[in-house]
């Protein structure tokens, strides 16, 4: 909200508001004295959602500072809606970005993400030789942050990570959706999916849909003829 005299600014604010595509509205403050001029207020409207898109876009200092003081753990980030991929189209080879934050998590065009998978590409290894490798450490050509889950194997560590990611995603998400798929070590599925799935419903979700898609895999290093030959998708709902 901004309060200002109505007036050539308050006409400018609310002009600016409609051309980056905020919806407003105004009130006239009732406790306006007589002898000053009309003071009005501005807002921006579409509830939690688009204040939070205002405070990202806009960048207004005085009310960033007061952020991290407010409870969010009550509002809705967004309406959940089913969508749909209608189509996939190859767009050629782009630049892209590499996100790391403190929490391992963020929010991306309106979606949740975290950065978690168990499976051999974790393998903290930097190969010398000219062989074909695949791995998060060797592809970058440095090592992951301690506590990027990109680098942690299945294991005890990963697990602790992943538990407490999915309290905070409980915390301010009504859906959740799993991309997760097994992977073999030393000749033995390592059920990553199963304990997804049962931490996930102990965290307080409902498993709504489980689709298995059919997946090629890579075919390179250790156990490469024996992929497993799907992915599980899954749609979780809060169910407390």
């Amino acid at each position: 909200m901004i309060c200002q005299i109505k007036g050539e600014l308050s006409d400018l604010v609310l002009t600016r508001l409609e051309n980056l595509g905020y919806s407003k509205g105004t009130i006239d403050r009732k406790d306006t004295p007589p002898n000053r001029k009309q003071m009005t207020n501005i807002y921006v409207l579409g509830g939690f959602p688009e204040i939070l898109k205002a405070l990202g876009e806009l960048r207004p200092t005085r009310l960033l500072s007061k952020l991290d003081r407010l409870d969010v753990a009550s509002r809705c980030l967004q309406s959940p809606h089913k969508v749909q991929v209608v189509a996939v189209e190859p767009v050629g080879k782009m630049p892209i970005q590499g996100i790391q934050t403190s929490t391992g998590t963020y929010i991306g065009e309106g979606y949740l993400h975290h950065n978690t998978y168990a499976n051999r590409l974790a393998d903290n290894y930097h190969a010398k030789d000219a062989s074909k490798r695949m791995g998060y450490r060797h592809t970058l050509g440095h090592p992951l942050h301690p506590d990027n889950s990109g680098g942690m194997q299945w294991g005890p560590k990963y697990r602790t990570l992943h538990t407490a990611a999915l309290r905070e995603m409980h915390r301010v998400a009504p859906f959740f959706i799993l991309d997760m798929k097994d992977h073999i070590r030393a000749g033995q599925v390592m059920p990553v999916t199963d304990w997804w799935i049962c931490q996930t419903k102990e965290t307080g979700y409902r498993m709504l849909v489980h689709k298995r898609v059919s997946t090629p895999s890579l075919r390179y290093g250790q156990n490469h003829a024996a992929r497993i030959p799907y992915e599980s998708v899954i749609l979780f709902e809060r169910s407390n």
